[in-house]
């Protein structure tokens, strides 16, 4: 029975957790609740330190710590997100209406792309933060340019839109050819 009364309070103290997270994005409370998210954090090894016998107790401790270590993900990634866009600002995000680049709908790539549109792919296609995280995105920037080039010798095209699809539950890249400038060689029009 106190296994249970622990499941139970764990699984309160989660759903709390995820209450005061989405207060401090709301701009509800002043500093992130990292207490309550310690404390949590604690109560789980705890559980796992005890011997839990029945099969129920055992799926339920793994599906809430599961669940937390889910939410512990999106809560640092928001906080990341957080920091790195109030460099310089009000501590609140201001929510943009507008994405500059959208890597679903497609980002239209010139001779010169932005860095900013190479960078939207890479995020979407590769979600990458480990140390190499950089030379990463200089080997996808050069494969990118080196597909671009093929796309537009092949085609005459002077941009190429490269999308991210997914099919099949991968994530892929698709290009699309526009703006053909080239006519067709006299020789191939010509059949007469």
């Amino acid at each position: 029975m106190q296994i249970q009364a622990s499941i139970e309070r764990l699984d309160r103290d989660i759903q709390q957790l995820k209450i005061d997270f989405e207060r401090f994005f709301n701009g509800g409370l002043n500093v992130p609740p990292e207490d309550s998210r310690e404390a949590v954090r604690q109560q789980i090894r705890r559980l796992r330190s005890k011997p839990i016998r029945a099969l129920a107790d055992r799926f339920r401790v793994n599906t809430l710590e599961a669940r937390f270590n889910a939410l512990n993900e999106l809560f640092n990634r928001r906080l990341r997100e957080r920091e790195e866009g109030a460099a310089g600002t009000s501590a609140r995000l201001v929510p943009t209406t507008e994405r500059r680049y959208d890597p679903y709908t497609g980002i239209v790539v010139g001779e010169a792309p932005p860095p900013e549109a190479i960078q939207a792919l890479y995020r979407e296609l590769y979600d990458d933060d480990t140390p190499t995280a950089q030379s990463n995105f200089e080997s996808f920037h050069d494969y990118l340019l080196g597909q671009m080039a093929v796309i537009r010798e092949r085609s005459g095209c002077d941009e190429v839109t490269f999308r991210v699809a997914t099919e099949d539950g991968e994530v892929k890249l698709k290009a699309k050819p526009i703006r053909p400038t080239r006519l067709p060689a006299p020789e191939d029009t010509d059949r007469g």
